[in-house]
């Protein structure tokens, strides 16, 4: 008790002086921690996981960030470990609405695949008993924008841990659209025995029936259904009825989730990598906006939630379709490395984003980075090698017409001037203009 009153206390003084702490969190006392056993009973009840009981006295309820700094000590004696692996670090602990996230350094996968599910589980019994709490997702980050691994758990999940059993059972990952209709949404199920064998179809009939979640949100039109599916060298066909194109969405964004949700979910699957969409046996070529003759391949730029504890915003890009060359805006989760101002990430990513999924980069591959400011409303972009090509001139106008349209979305940019070593080159105008976008909306 004495022990851990003074670890809380320390806690307190390190972490309200460096940032600030999130609220306090509405828990029952005594709040039990769960831990790894060190020796495995799997005829026990705890013989794997094992609660110890930290009784916080009267002591001011912890925030969040400052109980699981509190876990992450470890617990008292000699029978129980802390599951985490060794090094690996717990870099911030947030909660929104029901569900709990856990992020994680890289070290965090360095446990094997039993010793991982064990971590997981013994966070996720932790977490459940905060209030309200129905949903643990645990993140673990790389050096990329995308995390290394994404896994969420509900109660249900972790009901074997208890009798010391681990599960081999396959889950799925399915998205639907966040409350905003900007980003898709991961929601974890697993599906019965009896759909082993028919997976693919499981997930898209899964997405028809719509979330199971708070906070999640349908993709796909009214009256959709699933006429036809099959798999051939990872090219995964996907037939619906006329539902599907009849009542398609009227927006980009719609369209765009709409789409990404069958195409992320299916590419979950180790035999998927790619999304042709037929309407009644035929393949379709238009959907609202977009080309989608070709098949789609998994965005994982589309995916949310934003996370500003890992320095992300909310970004808008543009990118020209190949046939009219006319942009389409996409939503972006933009993470800030080092004294990146938002206009030099977005033109960053810009640049590098991949031709797929109906849309083009217009710039020459390996573009170096451009020098960026900001004065009086005026964006001034300097390349110190030109990354417009210069054997198609209506290919470099929608190059330059992109950079303009990306960076006038930003609160502060009212023009945008265009160099290449200090030589101008959108002549055509310094702000965006409605013939440039595909719609209005």
């Amino acid at each position: 008790m004495k022990r851990c009153l003074f670890i809380l206390l320390a806690l307190l003084l390190l972490i309200g002086c460096s940032a600030p702490t999130d609220s306090t969190v509405q828990m029952q006392l005594p709040f039990d921690f769960y831990y790894r056993t060190v020796k495995t009973d799997f005829n026990s009840e705890n013989g794997l996981i094992c609660p110890q009981t930290w009784d916080l006295g009267s002591t001011q309820l912890p925030s969040l960030t400052e109980l699981f700094a509190l876990y992450m000590q470890g617990p008292e004696g000699t029978d129980l470990i802390l599951p985490i692996p060794k090094d690996a670090k717990l870099t911030a602990v947030t909660r929104r609405q029901g569900l709990v996230e856990f992020h994680f350094s890289e070290e965090y996968l360095t446990a094997s695949g039993i010793e991982l599910s064990i971590a997981d589980a013994c966070l996720a019994k932790t977490a459940f008993q905060l209030e309200n709490v129905i949903r643990v997702r645990i993140l673990v980050e790389g050096s990329g924008s995308e995390p290394l691994r994404d896994t969420t758990l509900e109660k249900n999940d972790i009901v074997l841990f208890d009798d010391g059993n681990v599960s081999d059972r396959r889950d799925v990952t399915l998205y639907f659209a966040d409350s905003a209709g900007r980003y898709l949404l991961a929601d974890r199920r697993t599906p019965p025995p009896s759909e082993d064998d028919r997976l693919p179809h499981y997930i898209v009939e899964q997405l028809i029936a719509g979330p199971q979640t708070a906070g999640m949100y349908p993709t796909l039109p009214e009256g959709t259904a699933l006429l036809d599916l099959n798999v051939e060298d990872g090219i995964c066909a996907v037939d619906f009825n006329g539902d599907f194109f009849t009542n398609r969405p009227t927006t980009e964004r719609g369209e765009q989730l709409a789409l990404l949700s069958v195409v992320n979910s299916l590419c979950t699957l180790d035999e998927i990598d790619q999304v042709q969409f037929y309407i009644e046996g035929k393949r379709l070529s238009n959907y609202t906006y977009l080309d989608i003759f070709s098949p789609f391949h998994a965005d994982s730029s589309a995916v949310g939630p934003i996370r500003a504890e890992l320095n992300e915003f909310d970004g808008t890009l543009f990118l020209p379709s190949p046939d009219d060359l006319r942009l389409h805006s996409l939503c972006a989760r933009i993470r800030l490395t080092g004294n990146q101002s938002r206009a030099d990430a977005l033109i960053r990513t810009l640049l590098t984003s991949p031709s797929q999924n109906g849309l083009i980069n217009p710039f020459i591959t390996d573009t170096a980075s451009a020098s960026i400011t900001v004065r009086q409303g005026i964006c001034s972009v300097d390349f110190p090698e030109d990354p417009f090509p210069g054997d198609d001139p209506e290919l470099k106008a929608a190059a330059i017409r992109a950079i303009i349209a990306t960076l006038a979305e930003q609160p502060g940019i009212t023009y945008v001037r265009i160099t290449v070593q200090d030589v101008l080159v959108n002549s055509e105008g310094l702000r965006p203009m409605r013939a440039w976008f595909c719609s209005d909306s």
